[in-house]
């Protein structure tokens, strides 16, 4: 059963930041990819879910924190050896930004990338 007939809320608490292309690509594949995620797994058996996407800067410090309140992960899926292509390419593109990379549960799935501000 697909998530498309279940409510998902998705909040945002973004900074107007901006980066340099080299940056903002791979943001935005890891937005894409992990929020595709959320909506084909997170939610299975649910009646209703929530996603929450933050994109900070702190003292030339970009933080994006994505997470949700769904199934989490399969144990196998937070090895950094994983099979999973989707969590090999979130990870290719957390090393692309030289972020310090943290996927977890957290009562739900749990992604955070730190790395430093590109200067223009």
């Amino acid at each position: 059963m697909g998530t498309s007939s279940i409510p998902i809320e998705v909040s945002f608490d973004l900074d107007n930041v901006s980066v340099v292309i080299t940056q903002a690509i791979p943001c935005g594949l890891l937005l894409n990819e992990i929020l595709t995620n959320c909506y084909k797994h997170a939610f299975k058996d649910a009646k209703s879910g929530r996603i929450w996407v933050s994109f900070k800067e702190i003292n030339n410090e970009l933080v994006f924190i994505l997470k949700d309140n769904g199934n989490g992960f399969p144990e196998e899926d937070l090895g950094v050896q994983t099979k999973s292509l989707g969590m090999t390419l979130i990870r290719t593109l957390g090393k692309q930004l030289n972020a310090d990379t943290l996927i977890k549960n957290d009562n739900g799935a749990f992604f955070s990338f730190s790395f430093r501000k590109a200067v223009h």
